[in-house]
């Protein structure tokens, strides 16, 4: 009766991949990663958007301090200013532009 039951025992036993646990936590985690509202693709391009729209506003705040001081300069001294930028010169004066390569 010994060998019997055995057999019964090793018959009626499932394989681990049938464990009602393990499938469900496999479920669940396939689930969360693909099917989600919240999934993990969603969570990925969400953070790189961020992280682009941190670079972005590093840039526009460098444009700002800029502006900024370009006003400064503006309202200290107009005339130089618009000899420095915009290459104004007086009646008997000539203005020579170098670029640098």
């Amino acid at each position: 009766m010994s060998k019997k039951s055995k057999k019964e025992k090793q018959a009626a036993r499932k394989p681990w991949f049938f464990n009602k646990y393990l499938l469900c936590l496999i479920f669940f985690l396939v689930w969360m990663l693909i099917f989600d509202r919240h999934s993990w693709r969603t969570q990925r391009q969400l953070s790189h958007s961020i992280d682009a729209l941190k670079k972005e506003k590093a840039e526009f705040t460098d444009k700002y301090k800029i502006a900024l001081q370009q006003q400064k300069d503006l309202e200290r001294n107009p005339e130089k200013y618009a000899r420095d930028n915009y290459f104004m010169h007086t009646k008997n004066e000539q203005v020579f532009y170098i670029e640098k390569e």
